[in-house]
């Protein structure tokens, strides 16, 4: 019974070394003869496809299908046959600005029969397609209250692009504005200079061509909200209180910093060792936020489901409390990593009777 059992294994295992392939192509040879194709808008109806010429085939079939706003791929229909030595096909009669997923397969013949060799699959749009923020364009460019920086993707499907064109409101207001036209075909990093000091704002962008003797415009990109704030928070902290088991301090943030929500109510607290110090001379203490207050006075209770949110130019007093186990009379500064800033997740550290800073968690985002 173990022999069986052994014997098994062994046969799932080698199945599972094979190479991958794809489903409705029971001919097709292993995946390293894929072929690197290429596509070109040739127009709002047509497309044209080029591949590597390869000798030993005999025909080339090539395969579309249409996708749906959400990427969802329709069924594949067969459009074209094509003899040996063809690297090039145009399709027309497409649909206008559409997205659609082509086929290149290529098959020899042997023993009479068409075996598949080759295969490629490429992507495309008839017209100009919508345009699209670079992934992390929400946190990674830089911000301050004199800029925004604006990270925009080249589009890569469609027809070929003549430049963008940037358009802002201010949050508040009603109406977008264009701020800057991109006559080049990759957009890059666009610097907006012209901003109001702790303002936020929502822009969008298009790109835009000639097409037979006329400017057309690709439908615009999602919003995307950015404020003039400092891309680094800069807090001052006063040490009110400082015992055994409770620490109070009072914080302030700097004048056009982003709001700061304390998300968790859990921190740790450094003991020992000088306030600029990287030498850890003794722990890092286990501290809950139990409190918070605008005048030192009046005191809310911090719960664990809520957020205590500081503003830029105010100050707010915060409690802590230790598990006992630990001396915060030697405590140094406070830290945590799963506050926002800025609407990001971000690392917090304030020192006591010094400076404090926030800063995104890179892991967190990317």
């Amino acid at each position: 019974m173990r022999r069986i059992k052994v014997k098994a294994l062994a046969i799932l295992l080698a199945a599972a070394m094979l190479p991958f392939i794809p489903s409705g192509s029971a001919d097709r040879v292993k995946a390293s003869d894929w072929i690197e194709a290429k596509s070109t808008a040739t127009g709002k109806t047509s497309v044209r496809l080029s591949w590597p010429n390869k000798k030993n085939v005999a025909r080339w079939k090539i395969r579309r299908a249409l996708q749906d706003k959400n990427g969802n791929t329709g069924s594949f229909k067969t459009i074209k046959t094509l003899g040996a030595g063809k690297k090039s096909f145009v399709v027309k009669g497409l649909k206008k600005n559409r997205s659609y997923v082509f086929e290149i397969r290529g098959f020899r013949k042997k023993k009479g029969k068409y075996v598949e060799a080759y295969y490629s699959e490429v992507y495309d749009y008839t017209g100009l397609a919508k345009t699209s923020w670079d992934e992390y364009a929400y946190s990674d460019p830089y911000c301050s209250p004199e800029r925004i920086d604006l990270s925009m993707n080249k589009s890569t499907q469609g027809l070929s692009v003549k430049g963008y064109q940037i358009y802002r409101k201010k949050e508040g207001t009603s109406a977008y504005k264009k701020i800057a036209t991109i006559k080049k075909k990759s957009p890059g990093v666009y610097k907006d200079k012209n901003v109001e000091k702790g303002a936020s704002y929502q822009y969008k962008f298009r790109s835009y061509t000639k097409y037979k003797g006329k400017t057309i415009y690709s439908p615009f990109s999602d919003v995307l909200k950015r404020s003039a704030v400092y891309q680094k928070g800069k807090f001052t902290s006063r040490q009110v209180k400082l015992a055994k088991a409770e620490v109070i301090v009072n914080v302030t943030s700097q004048k056009y910093n982003a709001k700061l929500s304390l998300d968790s109510i859990e921190y740790d607290f450094r003991i020992g060792g000088g306030q600029y110090s990287d030498e850890y001379e003794d722990e890092m203490a286990p501290v809950t936020l139990t409190g918070w207050s605008k005048d030192g006075i009046s005191w809310t209770e911090a719960k664990k489901n809520q957020s205590v949110t500081l503003k830029d130019g105010e100050s707010l007093y915060l409690r802590f409390k230790g598990d006992g186990a630990s001396d915060l009379r030697k405590g140094q500064f406070l830290y945590n990593e799963e506050i926002r800033y800025n609407g990001l997740p971000s690392f917090f550290r304030l020192y006591l009777n010094g400076d404090g800073t926030a800063y995104m968690n890179d892991e967190s985002i990317h």
